[in-house]
């Protein structure tokens, strides 16, 4: 059998152009619509995390007064700190200011008055006065045999004009601890 093909030629090549270009357009545009899904869905995952960073940076800043909050109680807790380390050394401290006067007290002859007191770190200096030479020998014989004090100077005795008795500074140093 043989076969006839009635449809001419030209025909036949015009039906198979017009398949390719069909076939040609849908690749063409299924490529198109590959590409712009590949641009589209990256470009829209990108947006939506563009704008959830935008409401966490959002949500960071309104949080951000928790970590000055933080900072202040970390500073208030360091203040504390330091003012009850100072409030210890005080009371240290004054415990041995008033060992330190109790002392002097006990050393002190009963005919000197004292009229100012100034402590400092490691000595005592008084001013007062004395009824006599005596009184004042007496003071540094105490203050002597207590061996508690290393050093002390009077740096003034001085006659009271009206007869009343001796003005005296005196320092005293302590051979203990400190204040």
């Amino acid at each position: 059998m043989k076969d006839l093909n009635l449809i001419p030629q030209r025909l036949i090549i015009e039906r198979r152009r017009k398949q390719i270009n069909k076939l040609s357009l849908s690749v063409f545009v299924g490529v198109i619509a590959v590409l712009c899904v590949a641009i589209l869905i990256p470009t829209i995952i990108i947006n939506r995390l563009e704008a959830e960073k935008t409401l966490v940076s959002g949500e960071i800043e309104k949080l951000k007064y928790v970590t000055d909050k933080e900072n202040e109680l970390i500073a208030a807790r360091n203040d504390i700190a330091i003012k009850d380390s100072v409030t210890t050394d005080l009371k240290s401290k004054e415990d041995h200011i008033r060992e330190m006067l109790k002392d002097i007290h006990s050393m002190m002859p009963k005919k000197i008055v004292v009229s100012s007191i100034s402590i400092d770190s490691d000595s005592i200096s008084f001013s007062g006065k004395a009824e006599n030479e005596m009184v004042i020998a007496d003071l540094i014989s105490n203050i002597r045999a207590s061996g508690k004090y290393s050093d002390f100077f009077i740096p003034d005795i001085t006659p009271v004009k009206d007869g009343s008795g001796i003005a005296i500074s005196l320092k005293i140093k302590y051979i203990g601890q400190g204040v």
